[in-house]
């Protein structure tokens, strides 16, 4: 009662994460696990992301960006606030701004570049994770992960053209 929680991460339809209080979240793990869940685990974040405990940090940075020009991008971009294509520096950002306390819609957006033909996937982050998270597409797909090797290195490994 009176604690708040809120969707951060729509990572996959089996797969989200969750930000709030210290407290909130202990009654959302006791609420989960008595309601199955089958994984439950507290990431190590300083800040609870994603969120509208995040607003005033959203605030302070669309102030210091007030005057910041932001180039568009040479090749479209996935949105993580909205999971549309973005192609304006207006756009990114919007984006960058907007994600600060709102959820990633990381699930979403994927599953849109699938349907939009993306079947070679290259993680650059370190570990497999967002990988994994394709696991739920109905597509064919390959994936690789950068992950300590490099990207120059990975993209050689694939054979893929530089874009």
């Amino acid at each position: 009662e009176g604690e708040e929680i809120w969707l951060s991460n729509l990572n996959s339809a089996e797969q989200s994460t969750v930000s709030g209080s210290h407290a909130a979240l202990a009654k959302m793990e006791a609420i989960g696990a008595s309601l199955g869940a089958r994984k439950i685990k507290r990431l190590k974040v300083a800040v609870p992301a994603h969120s509208e405990l995040m607003s005033p940090a959203r605030f302070a940075v669309a102030k210091a960006m007030e005057h910041t020009t932001v180039d568009s991008p040479r090749y479209p971009l996935l949105a993580n606030s909205s999971s549309r294509m973005i192609r304006t520096g207006a756009q990114v950002k919007k984006d960058l701004i907007e994600v600060i306390d709102q959820p990633v819609q990381w699930g979403p957006g994927i599953a849109s570049l699938a349907e939009r033909g993306v079947t070679d996937w290259i993680q650059v982050s370190p570990g497999n994770t967002l990988i994994g998270l394709l696991r739920g597409l109905d597509t064919d797909y390959t994936g690789w992960c950068v992950d300590n090797v490099g990207v120059e290195e990975t993209i050689a490994k694939v054979g893929v053209e530089k874009l």
